[in-house]
């Protein structure tokens, strides 16, 4: 694998300095909430911070997810079954993929209500359960039928849309990629590692990056994760990049967007990257040691503790009382 330094130059190849990946999701935990990050990262872990008080309950919590990750991740999956089951010889309909989708959140609310009269309950490595379900702060009944709808639009406009044609046409190629983990070097400093949604080559001689987006149009959350997506295409699998065109699919707003990007981009991209590292780096044996002072939690209110699946055993509990009945 040919590597290339910050202005594209060829590298010789060595190990990287840092071995853990960055991605996308780990800078945004650190950079969200330190606290969340350290038991997200470390404290949920058998084999990181293993003196700390209460871990078995912080690998209970991180199982926990708001109903924007589960509806996120059941839609992502579906369109991934989509493909594959069409490359497999199975044309899906609309009333398939979505009774797909529909089984998969009914398992996730049985999960939750298992979980709500076992604590001591044995999680998959990916499972995840409601957190507004589990701790009953929402109305059952009213809070399944908002999630399944949201599904229902969010999928329906994928299989129906014109916007989404040309991804639905090339999704459906033998040698388009589907949920792909892309895994490399950057720079010969630190590994990458990201799930892209969908690649493939389009009808018009470029390269198409899709990322699926279920919810509202928003800035530029995961601009970063395409450009480190675009870098994989021209620098791994050699793609020229006047070929590569990334595209952000809001499925809920039947509405594309383009982002445009440039050797600069790309330059900055490949900068925020190294400097994400570089910090999680130097937290990262205060992690492993359990040493919990080292990740000081946000200041609240904020809205980042709603969507927080450690809110219940954070400095919030001591301060306020710990909101959460279950019942």
């Amino acid at each position: 694998m040919q590597q290339r330094d910050l202005f594209g130059n060829k590298m010789v190849d060595q190990e990287p300095v840092i071995t853990y990946p960055w991605s996308h999701s780990r800078a945004n935990a650190r950079d969200s909430c330190p606290l969340k990050y350290f038991f997200q990262y470390y404290g949920s872990k058998a084999r990181s911070a293993k003196n700390i008080s209460n871990k078995e309950r912080i690998s209970f919590l991180s199982h926990l997810a708001t109903k924007q990750l589960i509806a996120g991740t059941i839609i992502h999956d579906a369109i991934d079954r989509y493909f594959k089951q069409y490359k497999a010889g199975t044309n899906y309909n609309l009333a398939m993929l979505l009774t797909w989708a529909y089984n998969r959140f009914e398992t996730v609310c049985q999960l939750t209500e298992q979980a709500r009269n076992d604590e001591k309950i044995k999680f998959g490595s990916r499972d995840k359960i409601l957190k507004e379900l589990y701790y009953r702060t929402v109305e059952p009944e009213r809070f399944k039928h908002e999630i399944q709808e949201k599904i229902k639009l969010n999928l329906t406009n994928f299989y129906d849309a014109q916007e989404f044609e040309e991804f639905r046409t090339g999704g459906k190629l033998k040698s388009s990629f589907l949920e792909k983990w892309v895994t490399f070097i950057l720079m010969n400093y630190v590994s990458i590692k990201g799930k892209l949604d969908l690649g493939f080559d389009s009808v018009t001689g470029n390269y198409f990056i899709v990322d699926w987006k279920t919810g509202n149009v928003e800035n530029e959350e995961t601009s970063l994760q395409l450009l480190i997506y675009a870098v994989w295409a021209t620098e791994i699998m050699n793609i020229d990049r006047g070929r590569v065109k990334l595209f952000k699919a809001y499925l809920q707003e039947k509405r594309v967007e383009r982002l445009e990007f440039s050797d600069d981009h790309i330059l900055r991209a490949k900068m925020c990257v190294i400097q994400d590292t570089e910090s999680i780096e130097k937290l990262h044996k205060y992690g492993i040691d359990g040493i919990i002072s080292a990740f000081s939690p946000i200041d609240f209110p904020n809205k980042i503790c709603p969507q927080c699946p450690f809110e219940e055993i954070c400095h919030k509990k001591v301060a306020n009382g710990n909101k959460y009945q279950i019942s």
